[in-house]
């Protein structure tokens, strides 16, 4: 989904790391695995000072270098709360408080990750042929494939890269006698 100022994202809920149960385990065996995975992860708890699993949580984000925001919920239930913590904002989905702060917030972290990010670098090694299927728009939302960043990349790990517009890709693998790989 699009979620401005982010541009395209993928949101994730990861519930049951608190579980204590036999299928608690493989939820938290998969709310690692997803870590590994994310550029940005979003801790939402309703109190400020974080538990012990919580502050778990925070480590793994730490130890793995993913960046993290806290979202302090319910802050209309608080008397007061800090200004200007550092990853943590407070918000409110009562008084609908604080969301915009979250989302530039993330949009910060956001650029702070794209740089220098290379979507298929690690797919492409030297002499790969890689066919770059592009709509004709010159407009593409922030965080998409863009065709001269791919292009440039095929260039890096020393591979080819051919361009072509949406509608002929079956025509242009057709006479390729073995494709080994396909993103």
């Amino acid at each position: 989904m699009e979620l401005l100022p982010l541009g395209p994202v993928v949101m994730i809920d990861t519930p049951g790391y608190d579980d204590e149960s036999l299928l608690g385990e493989k939820r938290i065996a998969a709310v690692e695995k997803i870590l590994h995975k994310c550029d940005i992860a979003v801790l939402v708890t309703t109190h400020p000072v974080l538990n012990d699993i919580e502050s778990r949580l925070i480590s793994l984000f730490k130890k793995n270098g993913t960046s993290y925001l806290i979202a302090v919920n319910k802050s209309d239930l608080m008397a007061s709360f800090p200004k200007n913590e550092e990853n943590i904002i407070y918000t409110s989905f009562l008084e609908k408080t604080g969301i915009e702060e979250l989302k530039n917030a993330l949009g910060k972290c956001v650029k702070n990750e794209t740089k220098g990010v290379n979507f298929v670098g690690d797919l492409i090694g030297p002499g790969n042929i890689v066919v770059l299927v592009t709509p004709i728009d010159s407009a593409a939302p922030k965080g998409r494939l863009i065709l001269p960043q791919q292009q440039g990349t095929a260039f890096t790990n020393y591979g080819t890269a051919l361009a072509y517009m949406q509608g002929i890709l079956p025509r242009v693998i057709a006479p390729i006698p073995e494709i080994k790989s396909l993103v």
